[in-house]
């Protein structure tokens, strides 16, 4: 092969070729250089491609990391567009919402909030690597139960970051 040169190749195969498909497949993965195939063989396309550049049929084109984030984006650009049934409300809703005031206080604390229910999630990970905590069985019971805890308080705070982030965007 002359350096510089990228086969292209489609798969099926049009021409008929005495190697079963999946050793193909397998000369494929380990080839030493770049190539390009043109293919609906989903099992080649996880399995031998590294990057796949998925067409939507309307003249785009995007580089996805395997088929099914391309489907996952297929799927989002297919999403309906909201209907026009109240202009009069859409006119009232289109510019920016405000926080009320128990709502901005909570913005305003929200960050130190989550930083201190991380500092406990951390705190929780460390006492485990205790061998205090990790060779005594209760005492190990009790802090992976903290740890539950302390993560679920952690997991709802973005929760709420991402709610009060949403309305004020």
């Amino acid at each position: 092969m002359t350096p510089g040169l990228i086969p292209t190749l489609t798969w099926p195969l049009t021409i008929s070729t005495s190697l079963p498909s999946k050793s193909l497949k397998r000369t494929w993965q380990i080839f030493p250089a770049p190539s390009s195939w043109v293919t609906h063989d989903r099992f080649m396309l996880d399995n031998v491609s590294n990057l796949v550049v998925g067409l939507d049929g309307e003249g785009g084109a995007g580089v996805f990391a395997d088929y099914s984030q391309w489907e996952e984006a297929q799927a989002a650009a297919r999403k309906p567009v909201r209907s026009e049934k109240a202009p009069d409300r859409q006119k009232a809703d289109s510019g920016k919402k405000r926080l009320s005031y128990l709502e901005a206080r909570e913005w305003g604390t929200i960050e130190k909030r989550i930083e201190d229910a991380e500092a406990a999630v951390n705190g929780k990970h460390i006492a485990l690597d205790n061998p205090a905590v990790n060779t005594n069985p209760s005492l190990l019971q009790k802090t992976v139960e903290e740890l539950g805890v302390a993560q679920e308080a952690a997991d709802q705070l973005y929760a709420r970051w991402g709610e009060l982030g949403a309305k004020i965007s």
